[in-house]
Parts: C-alpha cells; structure tokens; sequence
C-alpha cells in the first residue's frame, strides 16, 4: 500500500523529465538492506508510514553518469546513460545511524533487452559506498521500485530511490567517499532475478565530510519491532507539552504532551485503518522544587489526522520553580487489524532539555495563577515545544530559549527551489527528510 505522500512524491518526480528528483520528504518506502518481507495490508501500510520522519535538515548533494552495459543480454547491445543524484547529512550525532540515500533517473532499455524482460513487475537498484572513522568500512546502499507498477513491455526502469546506513562512532570528522565506482540494477520476476545491469562512472570519488557532534533538542534513536524484526533510525521528532490546573501546592494539575511528528511521521496514523490503535506510553522527569516523574499515556486511532497527545497528572508539593524535561523514552504500542508492533523510542540529547518550567505558588484563598508573582485564582497553562533547532530551557509562556542544534538534529534537504537540469535537481520537498526508515530487503538474483 503506498501512501498519498508516497503517490504525490511518485508525481513530483515522474513530472521533472530529465531530472533526478530526491524526494527524501514526508514520503518514499526507502529499501535497505535486509530480511525479505511478504508484507500485506495493514503491517505494509505501518511500514510504509515508519520510513520516514520529516523535519527540515541540511544535505550534500553529489551528481554522476554512469554508462550502464548489457552483455549479460546478448553481444553488441549499445551502453545507456543513467544520471545519479546522492545526499548525506553536513552533521549528524554520534552513535546514531545517518543515512545515504542515492537516487537514479529513468534508464531506457534497449529492445534487445525488452523482450527479455516478460514478468518484470520491480527492480532493485544496489552500490557499495566506502566510509571512514564509522563502525563499518563499507555501507551497501539499495532501493527498489516495490509499490511502482511496471509497465508491459518493460521499455524501462523507473526511478528508484535506496539508502543505507552509517554509524560514527566518536565526534570529529567522519567521511563518505562519492560516487561508488559501479552501481547495478536487477530485475525482479516476483522474487526471481533476472541478469543485473552493471553501471559504471568516470567520476573521480571524493570524501565527503560529515561532523559529528553530540545531539541537541529532542534527538531521538527509534527501534520498530514487527513480525519478531527490527529497525533503527534516529532523528528529531517535535513535542509540545503543557500544563493545566491552579498551579499552587496541595493541586493536582493535568500535564499534555503533544506531537504531531510522531502521529504523521513515526506512525502515520492518518492512513491507518481506522480499526488499528496507537498507545502511547512514557514519562517526563520532573527536576526543579520538587523532582519525580508525570507518567503519560493515550492513544491515537487510524485514520484520524491530528497530533498523538497522552496525558498525566501532576501534584504539586512545594512552591517555587519546577521544570518538566523531554521523555527520556517513550513507547509506541500499534495494535488491531493483524498488526502487532512496538515503536521503541530513547532520548539521545544529554541532559534532557527542558519541555516546561512552571512556577509554582504557595496553597492560599488569594493565590493560584501560576504566574511567578501570584494573581487570581483559576486555571492556566503553558506550552513549550522542543524539536532539532532548539536547545536549553523554555519559560513558562511556552517561548523556547536557546541556540539553534549543532551537530545533530540534521538529516537530509535542500533548498526549496530545486536545480532544474539533470541529476543535479536534488528536492528534498518542503519539509525535509529526517528518518528514513528503511523497509529492508534483500533478493538474490
């Protein structure tokens, strides 16, 4: 099932001939690496929506050719140009997976090849990328057209989209050297390959240099676990939390927090059915005049197009000044209609910035505003939203207050008017792309 961002992304990129479209926004099921799935219905559409997470980053974008032969389909075939377009992160966190994502243009078939194609219904496009100071030497990058239909003859191979996966495992310098000598594309008669293509570039390969610093905002490292399988993937995802209640020692006051990236981006609650049901489940420290936690929880609904909120009660103790931080982890529970899974989340920023600070008077007839220096009676409330731009605490009125992420928070854009020539057309649609949760799999041909 593929979703309407994925469709809209399908359009924007079918409707810029000639050029490579990255669309590595709020759409795209990009393959990976990994176990083959039977994914159907529900647990398809849940993946689909778990591929990525959208917040607007910063990218490096590199082009290349590549001539692709065909002597695996018979003598004097001519070769055909393919355009590339690759991207990753200036910055990203240390110990969090960044992604490399690649993106090949339309490639002609010649008809020699054509009539060998009878089937075809997809194509897997793979390279291995080097990099240095990560937990791996190598990263293999792959994507497939799975969710595209393949037309009959196959006169050609779609555009396809692939990330990998890179780990720097200390702060400084880490590198990723682009373009890969050779790309090759396979296709696929249902699980059965069919000869690859090979596809070579002239291009001189040069590092490409990502910082790695520590993360900053709300910077999160997410597992999903589905069909006793997991994948991992970092990125930043907004929160707002608030308060509400009389704010004087003795109340008990409700504590909200909201998100609209983890019910559109981390879920996509939106194009659920509407049988399946999200809970959310964490807390949020408490430091300050009094310390402890504000256990949260609720529950979104497929179909439904507004933000997860879970809620929790906090009682208020002791006067004077409270903050309430960002969960350090909260949990994800997909449940009805055949689906079971968990989306695990871990807070990466250390400490954990501050979601709220509320200021909290003594228990008296006159008092109970909330406002630091009194005022009548009655209930308030206050909003402070985190997300990858900001750091630091935020007042009480919600405003944040802090300097703009460094060296994490980061993942993949580009400005919002894209190139328009080539492969080097690099559109990371408004909004960017951050998580890039890979739908894995892996075919042998």
């Amino acid at each position: 099932m593929r979703s309407r961002t994925e469709i809209s992304a399908g359009r924007r990129l079918a409707g810029r001939a000639g050029a490579v479209t990255v669309l590595l926004a709020t759409a795209g099921v990009l393959a990976a690496a990994g176990p083959a799935r039977a994914d159907s219905g529900p647990v398809a559409g849940l993946r689909t929506h778990f591929a990525t997470a959208a917040r607007q980053v910063t990218a490096q974008t590199v082009q290349a050719s590549y001539s692709c032969e065909f002597g695996a389909y018979g003598s004097g075939i001519a070769p055909v140009t393919v355009a590339t377009a690759y991207a990753v992160p200036d910055s990203w966190p240390v110990n969090n997976p960044a992604n490399i994502a690649l993106a090949t243009d339309t490639l002609a078939l010649p008809s020699q090849v054509t009539s060998q194609l009878g089937g075809v219904d997809s194509f897997q496009v793979q390279t291995t990328v080097q990099v240095q100071h990560a937990t791996a030497a190598t990263v293999t990058v792959t994507g497939d057209t799975t969710g595209t239909t393949i037309p009959t003859p196959v006169t050609q191979v779609p555009q396809i989209i692939g990330v990998g996966q890179v780990t720097f495992a200390a702060q400084g310098t880490g590198t990723v050297k682009l373009p890969p000598a050779t790309i090759t594309i396979t296709p696929f008669a249902g699980s059965t390959g069919k000869p690859s293509i090979v596809c070579t570039t002239t291009a001189t390969a040069k590092d490409v240099s990502i910082t790695v610093g520590k993360a900053t905002g709300s910077f999160y490292k997410c597992t999903l676990t589905v069909a006793g399988q997991n994948e991992t993937a970092s990125g930043p995802l907004g929160m707002t939390v608030t308060a509400s209640g009389k704010r004087t020692v003795g109340a008990t006051d409700t504590v909200t927090l909201s998100s609209s990236d983890i019910a559109t981006d981390l879920v996509g609650l939106a194009d659920l059915p509407s049988g399946i049901k999200a809970d959310f489940s964490g807390s949020l420290p408490v430091t300050g005049a009094q310390s402890g936690s504000v256990k949260l929880t609720g529950t979104g609904s497929g179909g439904s197009s507004g933000p997860v909120k879970a809620t929790g009660k906090l009682h208020l103790s002791k006067a004077g000044t409270i903050h309430l931080l960002l969960p350090q982890t909260f949990t994800i529970t997909v449940t009805g209609q055949g689906v079971s899974a968990k989306i695990g989340c871990t807070l990466q920023t250390s400490p954990a910035p501050t979601a709220l600070t509320m200021s909290v008077a003594k228990a008296s007839g006159t008092q109970g505003s909330g406002h630091s220096g009194g005022g009548t009676s009655g209930t308030q409330t206050s909003t402070a939203s985190q997300s990858s731009s900001t750091t630091g605490t935020t007042t009480g009125t919600g405003t944040p207050v802090g300097a703009p992420a460094t060296g994490g928070g980061l993942a993949l854009m580009s400005d919002n008017t894209p190139a328009t020539a080539g492969a080097s057309a690099a559109l990371m649609a408004a909004g960017g792309a951050l998580l890039l949760w890979a739908r894995r799999r892996r075919r042998s041909p």
